[in-house]
Formats: structure tokens, C-alpha cells, sequence
């Protein structure tokens, strides 16, 4: 099977369309849910089919396709992308989506405070995500409490990704100025400073999940994450620690060919109550450091980059070194351990993975935790348990 990339995902809504009228009246909703702009043409183009939808002329199916677009992606890698005209015409796109949720822009040069001004006015109150790459380029001229006030725009935000956010002039930040984001929920989040710094200085009332993109190679933001964590670690449910990959890059290839790299942040700086006294669910990669601290009120444990080598119960390595330390005194409330995108059945020698899964499994049957593959599956063995020597017959119980 086909990797799902969003090019053969936008062939597949084509062909939909192309079906029949019935097929044609529902998957051109799907065919325009999600709209990527990725040149001045594409624009163009994409500016003008709403124009004629909205026409009662329009020959194949009268309807505005705006009012089906959720989510839209602007791409400035192309020829022209940063002139005026196109940022008009994507800014006339805007001003059609009634019903936009997300928006998603990849800028290669600073943009006119015009523009910003214009998306924060038009998109501030409806839209529900946000995700900014400035590509690494420096603001000319905006500071750090400018961004702040353009990001604060979007009162409406629920999810919110800075990974990639940058400035040019931190300044001092002050407690008294805080902006503040009342519902966002779901925060993205790097080692680099910008990030860490832009985060910290919002105030989120609301926020339950962080996803943490770490590196492999040393970032000295510790201190950083520790100012975070004591701004917003007391609401935090759920962390997502992760490493910062190459597109096509896996994980678990990491993990296995270059066994000397590991995650530049601790797993114990979530896990530690001080910091995350409520942490439920916490993800972490294969090569992060040992887990030293306990976390009474974790429940579910993921763990990113597995692959065979690791999970052998008598060969060594990072993965199982993790596994042995997960115990019930430093974890007493947990329910799951996952290995998270790793799927024993799409495996090669699967026979030999389904007994490693077992031998964990009855490890961690004796507290009365499940561990589970990428898909949710739990593996027994084929001898029959206690519970099934002792079953008892129906027919005996005395509630019969």
C-alpha cells in the first residue's frame, strides 16, 4: 500500500469527484475541506473557483465551496510568493471561509504589518488553530510583545503550534502585560529559545496537552522549560515529549542506527510532581534519558521509537532499560504502557515479536497493566492462565 502523502491524498479526492453527480455533490465538500496555496497561480485559481461557486450561472453544482473550507495551508516557497499581490489574494480567500478552523502558513520572508494586521482582524475570533513557521527569518523591526499581540489575536485558539516561531528582539517580559489565550488547550512546542520564550510569556488558563519537539544534540534550554513548567505545569494532563525529525525520518531508525544519539530533555523534568503534579499520560522517545523520579498520578506511559533489537528481553539496550525500570512503586495509579507507531503485524519475523510482546506483557500483567503494539494489541500466550485452570462452570456460581 501507498504511503498516504497529502499528494495522493488530494489524487484520491479527485477521483471522487470524478465518480458520478451523487459522488460528486459530497466529495467536492471533502475536495475542498483542506486547501493548500502554493504559489501565486494556485491562488489565483483556488480565488477564482469560489468566485464562480458563488455565481447561480456556475455550471456543475451552485454552491459557495468556501463555506467548506476548514483548513488552509500557504506555502511561500514559489516564485512570487512574497509579493503584495499575492498576499492580497490570499488575504481575499481568507475573507470568503466563513467557517475556517485552522490556518497554517510556511513564511520564507518577513511579512507587511499591513497583512498581519488584516489575518489577526479576520481570522482572530473564528479560527481554532494556529501554526506559524517563519522559517527561520528575523522580524524586521516587530518585537517580542508585537508577536505576542498578533498571537493573542486568536482568542478562539485551542491548539497552537510555536515550534518554529522566531523573533528579533526578546526584550524583557512583563508579569503585569501578560497576554493571555482562554481557551487554548493543545500547545507545540521546541528546545529552541524562541519557542520556549514566546510560550512562557502567555498566560494559558485552559492548557491540558503539551507536544515537546526535542533535539538530539545538546540545546541548554533546561532552564527555559523549567520557567514554563512553573507558569503552566500545574494544568498540564497529558505531555507528548518528542524528537525533532527529518521529513521521512522514523524513530525507530534512530534508535537503531545511531544508538549514541539521545534526547537532549529528561523525561524526569514531566514526571517530577513539582513540576507536573497531574500528569496523566506521558510519551517519550526510546533514547531519552533513565527515568529516575516517580509520578503518583500517571496512568499511561507511551514510548517512541521501538523496534525489535529493543524489545528482546535479554539483550540490552535504551528501550529495555526503560521497560525494567516501570514499576507500580514509582507509577502506582498506571493502566498502559504503549509502544506508540510501532505495529508487531506490519513487522518482519513476526512469530519472534509476538513472543517479546508476551514475555512484557506478563511482566506487567503481574501489576495489573496492559502493554500494547502501535495498533492497541495485547498478546498472551497460548498456555491457558490461572484464571482459566480455575474457571468456574456457570451453571455452579451461586448467583445462578
Amino acid at each position: 500500500m501507498a504511503d498516504n502523502t497529502p499528494t495522493s491524498a488530494l489524487r484520491t479526492k479527485l477521483a471522487l469527484v470524478l465518480v458520478s453527480k451523487a459522488w460528486r455533490c459530497l466529495a467536492v465538500q471533502i475536495l475542498y475541506k483542506h486547501v493548500a496555496i502554493r504559489s501565486p497561480m494556485r491562488a489565483l485559481a483556488i480565488l477564482k473557483s469560489l468566485e464562480d461557486s458563488r455565481s447561480s450561472n456556475f455550471p456543475l453544482q451552485p454552491a459557495d465551496y468556501a463555506q467548506w473550507i476548514r483548513h488552509i495551508e500557504v506555502f511561500t516557497f514559489s516564485r512570487g510568493s512574497n509579493d503584495i499581490t499575492h498576499l492580497q489574494t490570499i488575504y481575499k480567500i481568507l475573507m470568503r471561509c466563513t467557517n475556517l478552523q485552522i490556518f497554517s502558513g510556511w513564511w520564507t520572508r518577513p511579512l507587511p504589518h499591513a497583512f498581519l494586521d488584516a489575518v489577526a482582524q479576520q481570522l482572530g475570533p473564528v479560527i481554532s488553530g494556529l501554526y506559524w513557521n517563519d522559517m527561520d527569518v528575523s522580524y524586521r523591526g516587530i518585537t517580542m510583545e508585537a508577536s505576542l499581540k498578533f498571537i493573542c489575536s486568536f482568542q478562539s485558539l485551542s491548539v497552537l503550534d510555536l515550534r518554529h516561531i522566531t523573533e528579533a528582539e526578546s526584550g524583557s517580559l512583563v508579569a503585569e502585560s501578560c497576554p493571555t489565550l482562554p481557551r487554548l488547550k493543545h500547545i507545540v512546542l521546541s528546545t529552541r529559545k524562541e519557542s520556549l520564550v514566546m510560550a512562557t510569556a502567555l498566560r494559558l488558563p485552559s492548557l491540558r496537552d503539551l507536544v515537546m519537539e526535542a533535539s538530539l544534540y545538546r540545546t541548554k534550554t533546561d532552564g527555559l522549560m523549567k520557567l514554563f513548567l512553573q507558569a503552566n505545569g500545574a494544568s498540564l494532563t497529558s505531555v507528548d515529549l518528542k524528537l525533532s525529525l527529518k521529513a521521512g525520518q522514523l524513530e525507530s531508525d534512530i534508535t537503531r542506527l545511531q544508538p549514541d544519539l539521545s534526547c537532549d530533555v529528561s523525561p524526569d523534568l514531566f514526571l517530577d510532581p513539582q513540576n507536573c503534579p497531574f500528569l496523566e499520560g506521558f510519551a517519550f522517545p526510546a533514547r531519552a534519558s533513565e527515568i529516575t523520579v516517580s509520578s503518583p498520578c500517571l496512568r499511561r506511559i507511551g514510548i517512541r521509537g521501538a523496534h525489535r533489537e529493543g524489545l528482546d528481553v535479554d539483550k540490552p539496550s535504551s528501550l529495555r532499560e526503560h521497560l525494567m525500570s516501570i514499576d507500580v512503586k514509582k507509577f502506582p495509579n498506571l493502566q498502559v504502557i504503549m509502544m506508540i507507531d510501532f505495529v508487531a503485524e506490519a513487522q518482519g519475523d513476526y512469530d519472534t515479536l509476538k513472543k517479546f510482546f508476551v514475555r512484557w506483557n506478563d511482566r506487567f500483567s503481574e501489576m495489573d497493566v496492559e502493554f500494547l503494539d502501535g495498533a492497541a494489541m495485547q498478546y498472551f500466550s497460548n498456555e491457558p492462565n490461572k484464571k482459566e485452570e480455575h474457571a468456574v462452570d456457570p451453571s455452579h456460581s451461586p448467583d445462578v
